[in-house]
């Protein structure tokens, strides 16, 4: 059997990596798995509308409520470029 590494990021990471990307990105795919929708929501909807580039997106959604949800399809209702969108959970 093939073995399994998991690493530990520390809590902010996620906020920390999309605030820097949202500053200076030219991505044109994103993808984050795992991803808690409900921890980390205004930093993607921050990066979804200051990035406007990004024609991929890939999130496994591990955490999420009604309103992040919400939240998540009106950023990405109003994305300009983006024309591929991958959720799973």
């Amino acid at each position: 059997m093939g073995r399994t590494y998991g690493y530990v990021l520390y809590p902010h990471f996620y906020d920390d990596f999309l605030i820097s990307l949202a500053k200076k990105s030219s991505l044109k795919e994103l993808s984050i798995r795992p991803f808690s929708l409900a921890r980390h929501r205004e930093s993607l909807v921050c990066f979804l509308t200051q990035d406007t580039k990004l024609e991929s997106l890939h999130l496994k959604i591990n955490e999420a409520n009604r309103e992040d949800w919400l939240a998540l399809c009106q950023v990405l209702e109003k994305h300009p470029k983006l024309n591929s969108l991958y959720l799973d959970s």
